[in-house]
């Protein structure tokens, strides 16, 4: 949903094994309830140029979606 909301989702580009199935993995997102319901809700908080790399961990919640996010590039841990 945060790529049709504009944000740029990085992924791995190489497989792991994962209990002997191939897999590339992303970013690791959670969103609460209390950020965003819909994807209108998720467009309206993320603006401009926003990125999520593919080594990430994002937990979104709480009064995070009061404020617009705009232009932040993620390559870590952010809980908000």
């Amino acid at each position: 949903m945060l790529e049709h909301a504009g944000v740029k989702i990085n992924r791995q580009t190489e497989n792991t094994d994962c209990a002997g199935i191939p897999f590339a993995f992303g970013p690791k997102v959670l969103i609460e309830p209390s950020f965003a319901l819909t994807l209108q809700d998720l467009r309206d908080t993320f603006q401009g140029k926003n990125e999520i790399s593919a080594s990430s961990t994002v937990v979104l919640g709480g009064k995070a979606g009061e404020k617009p996010i705009k232009d932040m590039k993620i390559d870590g841990t952010l809980r908000a």
